[in-house]
C-alpha cells in the first residue's frame, strides 16, 4: 500500500518533508545556496529556495542553523550572480520570471558549455 496520496505533487510533498525534518531542511538550504554558486545547477538551487521559502516561511532562523548567516540571505544571492532582493515580494516576482522562461524555453536560464 503507498502511504503517499496519489494526488500530491512533488512539491507539495517535498514542503511538508523540509517542515517535518528541520536536519533536513538545513541539509537541503546549505545544498541550495552553493548551487547558486554555479551557473548549470542555479535554476535547482532556486527551485530549493523556493520550497525552503514555503516550508518555513523566514530563511533568516533556517539560515543560522546551516551556517549562511554571514549576510542576509538575498545578499548571499546576489553574490552569487542573482539579482538582490529587499523583500520576499521581489524575489518571488522575480523567481517567477525565470520560472515562466524556463518553462517557454528550457534552455533560457542554463548558460550553454
Amino acid at each position: 500500500m503507498n502511504a503517499f496520496p496519489a494526488h500530491v505533487s512533488h512539491h507539495e510533498r517535498e514542503v511538508a518533508e523540509l517542515r517535518a525534518d528541520r536536519e533536513l531542511a538545513v541539509e537541503y538550504l546549505r545544498l541550495a545556496v552553493q548551487s547558486l554558486e554555479h551557473t548549470d545547477e542555479r535554476v535547482g538551487g532556486m527551485l530549493a529556495l523556493s520550497a525552503l521559502a514555503e516550508a518555513y516561511g523566514d530563511l533568516a532562523i533556517l539560515a543560522v542553523d546551516a551556517g549562511v548567516v554571514d549576510a542576509p540571505l538575498y545578499r548571499l544571492l546576489a553574490r552569487s550572480g542573482v539579482p538582490q532582493f529587499n523583500t520576499p515580494a521581489e524575489y518571488e516576482t522575480w523567481f517567477g520570471q525565470q520560472m515562466h522562461k524556463l518553462t517557454l524555453d528550457p534552455g533560457a536560464c542554463v548558460k550553454s558549455a
